[in-house]
């Protein structure tokens, strides 16, 4: 198996309201295990933590833009779901590719390996012509 740096450097980023964030400092999160669901300052700095500083900003102007409400506790809740979701969907795509291409050529070859096999078998059952 080999993982390159396109694997292990990889920007992962999401769209929220059209708007496009990198996701970063994912390894800051263990500063904000104590951090209540319905704590709204707490939750905001962990955003803030993850898309950069002026992140809650832009997405409450987008939103009130759009005709909503700033972001609330529950809201805040789901855009952590959905940083968390695309963060780990992303994490193991890019190290799950390269098993997958590995998987696929071993497959190949066991396949051909098997043809070859079977018909080096039953060569002698027919006879020759």
């Amino acid at each position: 198996m080999k993982i390159g740096y396109e694997n292990t450097d990889k920007k992962i980023e999401i769209e929220i309201y059209g708007i496009p964030f990198e996701i970063k400092n994912v390894d800051k999160i263990k500063e904000y295990e104590d951090v209540e669901d319905d704590d709204l300052n707490g939750l905001e700095k962990l955003i803030e933590t993850l898309l950069g500083n002026g992140a809650i900003d832009i997405l409450n102007k987008q939103r009130e833009k759009d005709g909503y409400e700033k972001i609330n506790s529950s809201i805040a809740l789901n855009i952590l779901v959905a940083i968390s979701q695309t963060y780990m969907n992303e994490y193991t795509n890019s190290v799950m590719q390269p098993l997958e291409r590995n998987a696929e050529r071993i497959n190949k070859y066991n396949r051909e390996t098997r043809k070859y096999n079977n018909y080096r078998r039953n060569r002698g059952k027919y006879g020759k012509y």
